[in-house]
């Protein structure tokens, strides 16, 4: 194609304008402060997630420490209950053997002082757990009353009472007065108590709270972008979008929409739940270290149970009770004419087994009886008792020994326990009591 020039002059050349050297900066720091603020963010939101899961990877190791300890708690815990059934079977056994009693002591108490008085003689002693009745014969009334001293004196028996005093009329040859007398038995010495040693475990809890620093936002700078600015110093505008790159990473910090702000909260939330499963870890503690404590203790309290056994069976164990009985009888000199079975009475922590026995002898001789049975390795006392003199040993039921001047009836009580068992009689609060 032909091109003709109407005009008559060359055309001039199009020229390409160059971008101002401002705009070129605005560019630069705008692509800087976004690049600093994102690579800020990045980098921390890299760091708190990094962190994030070294708590988490805690949590679950806390988690299991925890649930290990729970369980040894609980079975310190069932320590604790078995420790004080022990305790208490071990503190009924051992109250039984300070409470233990006989009648040798009475027998004993009685035959010195009937000894101490002139003319005097008893006929019949009737025990009804401490109280006494007397019924004998004396020379005189002044006898009577020498007798009543002797039993004052004595320190076994008080209270004592004379409910009659008469001359038998049935015996004219010789004046003979006859006499009951009522009194409490009182031997002397003191009852301790049992001594229970209490341990106490006391737990000190250092808490500590965790306060995450806020940080305050940076102030908006609020710049009227208009042609004017390109004019700004470059220091000025780079202090513009340093500001705003300030601003982006606090928004990114705290908006919770973005994911920096929400790694914040989880990490926040993950460290908490850690400092309270730490505490709790260090409360449980305790029991991994009373654990060993207790079983050594169990061990020890298992132990002096088994010795104690001997004393207190588990089972009634008739057999070989009968069998102590009867051999404290014949190596006393002692004929049991009859053993009667009483119901069983259930206490807290053990069974009293009581049992009804005829016996008789010279006087001595059952003394030694008693004292006998108050010094089997079985716990065996004697209560209510009543004896009676013969006068005619022709008019027994029985064939007599030579000697024989005493007959009468004992109650005799033994114990046993259920072996692994808690109190026996719920709602039962009886202790053993002296007889």
């Amino acid at each position: 194609m032909i091109r003709i020039n109407l005009l008559g002059r060359t055309r001039p050349k199009a020229v390409r304008q160059a971008v101002p050297l401002e705009a070129t900066l605005q560019v630069v720091f705008l692509i800087v402060s976004l690049a600093f603020s994102g690579g800020l963010l990045a980098i921390h939101y890299w760091q708190m997630d990094k962190e994030d899961k070294q708590v988490l990877a805690r949590i679950q190791r806390q988690k299991g420490e925890k649930a290990r300890l729970e369980q040894l708690k609980q079975q310190v815990d069932n320590f604790e209950k078995q420790k004080a059934v022990l305790q208490q079977r071990i503190s009924v056994i051992e109250e039984l053997q300070r409470n233990r009693t006989g009648g040798q002591q009475l027998l004993d108490a009685i035959a010195n002082t009937v000894g101490r008085t002139d003319t005097l003689w008893l006929t019949s002693v009737d025990r009804k757990g401490d109280s006494l009745s007397l019924n004998g014969s004396a020379g005189s009334i002044d006898a009577v009353a020498n007798y009543i001293t002797q039993l004052k004196r004595s320190g076994f028996f008080q209270q004592v009472e004379i409910k009659e005093s008469h001359q038998d009329a049935s015996n004219k040859a010789v004046q003979i007065f006859l006499f009951s007398l009522t009194a409490q038995f009182a031997p002397p010495g003191l009852r301790l108590p049992p001594h229970n040693v209490h341990h106490q475990y006391q737990l000190n809890h250092d808490r500590r709270a965790r306060c995450p620093n806020e940080a305050t936002g940076g102030e908006t700078l609020g710049v009227t972008m208009a042609i004017s600015f390109r004019e700004y110093p470059w220091y000025l505008q780079a202090l513009v979008f340093f500001a705003l790159a300030l601003l982006i990473i606090g928004a990114g910090e705290y908006v919770p929409m973005f994911p920096v702000a929400a790694m914040r909260n989880s990490l926040q939330e993950h460290v908490m739940q850690e400092t309270d499963l730490n505490q709790q870890v260090a409360q449980l503690q305790v029991y991994e270290r009373r654990y060993a404590e207790f079983k050594l203790e169990m061990a020890a309290l298992e132990k002096q149970l088994d010795t104690l056994k001997t004393i207190v069976p588990e089972e009634k164990e008739l057999d070989e009770f009968m069998r102590l009985i009867q051999g404290a009888a014949s190596a006393s000199g002692v004929q049991i004419r009859s053993l009667i079975a009483n119901a069983v009475a259930a206490k807290e922590y053990h069974y009293e087994l009581p049992f009804e026995i005829t016996v008789d002898g010279p006087y001595f001789n059952i003394e030694d009886f008693l004292l006998a049975a108050e010094q089997l390795s079985r716990i065996i006392n004697v209560g209510d008792l009543t004896f009676n003199g013969l006068t005619d040993t022709k008019g027994s039921a029985f064939p007599l020994r030579p000697g024989t001047t005493v007959t009468g009836k004992c109650l005799v009580t033994t114990f046993f326990s259920k072996p692994g068992e808690g109190p026996p009689a719920a709602g039962a609060k009886n202790q053993p009591a002296r007889r």
